[in-house]
């Protein structure tokens, strides 16, 4: 770890990255830190344990923490009834065989949850019907939450069925495979991507696609542009086609 001197010295030759640089220092001494800290509570762990704990020997782990990677030697115990624990592990609320602090944890937790949620444009008569619904009283509070609908997946599953069906949408042919399928909030939300993809196919148009259905990589969206391309593959055979009736064949 570099000492003070030698930070300055190498801020005054990264001036603009001045933020990364200390960022960077700050998240290797707190490293340094950590594992003494950790080692000195291991120690008294160790002290203050139980009766029948039998110390084992040590054993390493790494972790991943909010700060970077250490490693961590910690005392291994083995109880009367034969069962192995890590103190060290218990007491920094580490699950079984985990490399990955609770903070960190939790926030992947928060990002994950953050994914989950899509951001859709309302047009003005759906967004009036959306507040009438809630001045209505049709909001539903759940387990301390409140909901917009108080439905499970597989009624919202029946509604959108039920819909289609009023409305006299036909069945959905999979351009691929030819099987069809019955109107579901999936087919639907594959039929929106491949028109959106009729109507732009553009890497801009991809990237807002991508946005819009949550896909964690791109690759999942480009299949939407390959499943668009059917014309494509109907244009090539109708050119040979042509041809095998030019030739008489």
């Amino acid at each position: 770890m570099q000492s003070i001197e030698e930070l300055q010295i190498k801020l005054k030759g990264e001036v603009g990255r001045w933020e990364e640089t200390l960022f960077g220092w700050f998240c290797d001494f707190a490293r340094q830190v950590a594992v003494d800290l950790l080692g000195s509570l291991d120690e008294e762990l160790m002290k203050e344990r139980e009766s029948g704990l039998e110390v084992i020997g040590f054993r390493e782990h790494g972790v991943t923490t909010v700060f970077g990677d250490i490693r961590i030697k910690r005392r291994l115990y083995r109880d009367g009834q034969g069962r192995y624990r890590f103190l060290l592990d218990e007491a920094m609320g580490l699950d079984k065989g985990c490399h990955v602090s609770p903070r960190v944890k939790e926030a992947v937790a928060r990002e994950q949850e953050h994914r989950r949620m899509r951001t859709i444009p309302v047009d003005g008569d759906t967004l009036a019907m959306l507040r009438d619904y809630i001045e209505w009283g049709g909001l539903v509070k759940r387990a301390g939450k409140t909901l917009l609908f108080g439905i499970n997946r597989h009624r919202a599953w029946q509604i959108v069925k039920e819909c289609a069906n009023r409305a006299g949408l036909p069945k959905l042919v999979n351009p691929e495979s030819g099987k069809v399928h019955n109107v579901s909030p999936h087919r639907l939300r594959d039929a929106f991507a491949v028109h959106a993809i009729k109507i732009d196919d553009s890497g801009d148009g991809l990237r807002l696609l991508q946005e819009h259905l949550g896909h964690a990589s791109f690759n999942t969206t480009a299949k939407y542009r390959k499943v668009a391309g059917y014309e494509l593959r109907e244009w090539y055979s109708k050119l040979c086609a042509k041809g095998r009736e030019e030739r008489g064949t």
